[in-house]
């Protein structure tokens, strides 16, 4: 029974505090509905809602941005999944390689080295001049 006091104290505590910010909330909107009414504040209210209308296209375009890089985002993980699973495969078959195939010739994977040449002399020589 003591439980299901103390559960109900609380269940009341919540109500009582739920009760009071709808009564608060009432409150603000009737101030703010007593000040909209002013003359005084009639212009900068006026201003307030051009500002708030032109927020509302760019929070749209906000939205669609987040809502792209969500989807790059899901977009990179399957990326990522996708590598490692190529990776593990691509690692499985180097360890893994059959003894019918041939063997990877170490000359042929390394590029020869050029041998500088000298330099090439132009056709009019070095005493000539243009």
């Amino acid at each position: 029974r003591a439980a299901k006091g103390v559960m109900a104290s609380a269940d009341l505590e919540d109500l009582c505090m739920h009760i009071n910010n709808k009564i608060s909330v009432v409150k603000k909107i009737l101030q703010l509905r007593n000040m909209g009414q002013e003359p005084s504040l009639t212009n900068v209210l006026s201003k307030i809602s051009q500002e708030i209308g032109a927020l509302h296209p760019l929070l749209n375009k906000l939205e669609r941005e987040v809502q792209h890089q969500e989807n790059l985002t899901n977009s990179l993980k399957e990326l990522r999944v996708s590598v490692k699973e190529d990776l593990m495969a691509a690692t499985h078959l180097k360890e893994n390689v059959p003894p019918h195939l041939p063997k990877k010739n170490i000359n042929c994977a390394t590029e020869p080295k050029l041998q500088m040449e000298e330099p090439i002399k132009s056709e009019a020589g070095p005493d000539r001049k243009s």
